[in-house]
C-alpha cells in the first residue's frame, strides 16, 4: 500500500501535498538548527535547561499533532498540543 500523505483524492482540488512538503522541510531545517546548537554547546561543555527544553519541544511538536488538522487529532493529542 502506497503512502498517500497530502495527496488529493481526485474529487476536490487541494494543496495538501505542497503543504506537507513545506512542513516536512521546516521540521528538517529546525532539526538541523537544533543539532547545530547542541554541537556548539557540546564544544563549550555548557548544556543548560534551555537546551533540553528545545529538544523536548521539537520532539513534542512532531509527535503530538504537528501538521495535522485540529479535527483529526484525538482528544489526548489535542490536549498535549495545546499545553
Amino acid at each position: 500500500m502506497a503512502l498517500n500523505i497530502g495527496q488529493s483524492n481526485g474529487k476536490t482540488p487541494d494543496r495538501g501535498h505542497g503543504l506537507y512538503v513545506t512542513a516536512l522541510v521546516m521540521v528538517i531545517v529546525a532539526g538541523f538548527f537544533v543539532i547545530g546548537r547542541l554541537a556548539a554547546r557540546w564544544m563549550k561543555r555548557k548544556f543548560g535547561m534551555d537546551d533540553y527544553t528545545i529538544v523536548l519541544s521539537l520532539i513534542e511538536a512532531v509527535v503530538h499533532g504537528y501538521g495535522k488538522h485540529k479535527k483529526d487529532l484525538t482528544h489526548e493529542e489535542l490536549m498535549a498540543a495545546l499545553k
